[in-house]
């Protein structure tokens, strides 16, 4: 629980710093005078922004706490439910994948590849028949 409570703050704004933009506006707006309709637009403008700021923060939360349970129900919940023959292949495909990871290591310390051993190609291409896919469907 501490852990989303962390990911949550940390996909907050800083509020003391939108209230701390706000007095800065506000004063600026006192000073030069600036009518009350000029006031009342720019305040439903910045709580409109604030507001867009917030949702999207939410919106990326809750986008992350379902990566999360998918990633848990993938990982975790769903092998406790397979059934023996699912286990062993789940077992076979591990074995099979280190397998192949193991071979292209030893291929690759095999080859030692490097690019002092290659040279460049040069191609020209040239192609013929329509150009355009309405046309070469049509035939």
């Amino acid at each position: 629980m501490l852990r989303l409570r962390r990911m949550l703050l940390d996909l907050l704004p800083d509020l003391s710093k939108i209230n701390e933009t706000w007095k800065s506006i506000s004063d600026l707006l006192s000073q030069i005078h600036a009518p009350e309709p000029v006031r009342s637009l720019l305040a439903s403008v910045f709580l409109l922004l604030i507001a867009i700021v917030l949702i999207s923060a939410l919106i990326g939360f809750v986008l992350s706490l379902v990566q999360q349970c998918k990633k848990l129900w993938t990982e975790v919940i769903q092998p406790l439910l397979y059934t023996p023959e699912q286990k062993f292949q789940l077992r076979q495909r591990k074995i099979f994948a280190r397998h192949l990871e193991l071979e292209l290591e030893r291929l690759d310390n095999e080859e030692e590849w490097s690019d002092q051993h290659f040279t460049d190609l040069e191609a020209e291409v040239e192609a013929e028949g329509p150009t355009d896919r309405k046309e070469a469907c049509q035939n």
